[in-house]
C-alpha cells in the first residue's frame, strides 16, 4: 500500500492547468536553486523555461503532466514527453521525463516516489523501451532516488541557466527489452 496522506490526490493536467504550472515552476525553481544563480540568468531562465507560453506549447504538443495536491494547493508534478536531452541515437520509442518537482515540506512522505511510479505507469512511459531524465550533478538527493529506481547514468551535458552553464547527468532507465 502507498503511504501517501490521505488528504493527496493526482490528476492528469489539461491545457487550463498552464499558467498553474507556469507560476509553480518558476516557485520551485526559484526555492530550490535561486541561489546558485545570478539574478539575470535566473531570471532569463524562468522566463525561458517556465513560462506559461512554455506550459500552453508541451500540453498542445502531448506531454503528459501529471498534478500532485494536497486538498486544493498545488504541491507538485511530473511532466513527461519526448526525448529533449542531447543523447546520441535514442531508440524511437523513448521517452523522457522532463520534469519533477514536489514542495520541499513534501519531501521524505514517499510523494515523490508515488509520483514516479505514476509516472513510469502512464501510457507514455509504460510502452517506452527507455525513459531518459536529466539531473544537477550536485543534487545528491535526487540522484540518489533515481538509482533506488533503477535509472543509470548514461551521459553528461551542460544544461544552460542564463549564462551560467550547469553540469548535468543524463540518467536513463530500462522500461522495455525489444
Amino acid at each position: 500500500a502507498s503511504m501517501t496522506l490521505p488528504t493527496v490526490h493526482f490528476r492528469d493536467a489539461t491545457a487550463a492547468d498552464a499558467a498553474t504550472l507556469a507560476a509553480f515552476s518558476s516557485l520551485m525553481f526559484s526555492e530550490t536553486f535561486g541561489h546558485l544563480y545570478a539574478e539575470e540568468d535566473l531570471s532569463d531562465y524562468l522566463t525561458s523555461k517556465c513560462s506559461v507560453e512554455v506550459f500552453n506549447a508541451a500540453l498542445a504538443a502531448g506531454d503528459h503532466v501529471i498534478l500532485a495536491y494536497d486538498g486544493n494547493e498545488l504541491i507538485g508534478f511530473c511532466k513527461i514527453g519526448n526525448v529533449e536531452l542531447p543523447v546520441a541515437h535514442p531508440p524511437a520509442d523513448a521517452q523522457e521525463i522532463h520534469r519533477i518537482y514536489l514542495r520541499r515540506k513534501y519531501h521524505g512522505k514517499r510523494l515523490g516516489q508515488e509520483l514516479l511510479k505514476r509516472a513510469l505507469e502512464s501510457k507514455r512511459l509504460k510502452d517506452a523501451s527507455l525513459v531518459y531524465l536529466g539531473v544537477w550533478e550536485e543534487n545528491d538527493r535526487a540522484k540518489n532516488f533515481y538509482f533506488r529506481n533503477e535509472f543509470l547514468p548514461v551521459g553528461r551535458y551542460l544544461y544552460p541557466v542564463g549564462k551560467q552553464q550547469d553540469n548535468e547527468m543524463i540518467l536513463a532507465r530500462v522500461q522495455h527489452i525489444h
